[in-house]
């Protein structure tokens, strides 16, 4: 089975309700599904995208870019020795 972690921004509650769609899908899909929103984040959630198998990212958009709490998310620093360790393993996840 499939580990998917979603982790989202919603500003105004619509990407949660994609993200909530798309995690719906995907337990009927099998797959062991959890959502995390970018502003809840802690050890225990680091730790859940860590173990992921695939991570679905969902954010708004506004003036043409993503929100600014989910470029936070985004833009940590791997290489800060206290920024969580699970950034770097998306970080590269996401390079080609």
């Amino acid at each position: 089975m499939s580990k998917i972690v979603i982790v989202y921004h919603s500003g105004y509650g619509h990407t949660k309700k994609v993200a909530e769609a798309v995690l719906a899908g995907s337990i009927d899909a099998g797959a062991d599904a959890k959502l995390l929103a970018v502003g809840d984040l802690d050890d225990a959630g680091w730790a859940e995208l860590d173990a992921a198998d695939a991570i679905i990212f969902g954010a708004p958009t506004y003036m043409g870019g993503a929100s600014a709490d989910f470029k936070k998310f985004a833009e940590l620093d791997p290489s800060d020795p206290d920024g969580p360790a699970a950034v770097e393993r998306v970080t590269k996840a996401l390079k080609p």
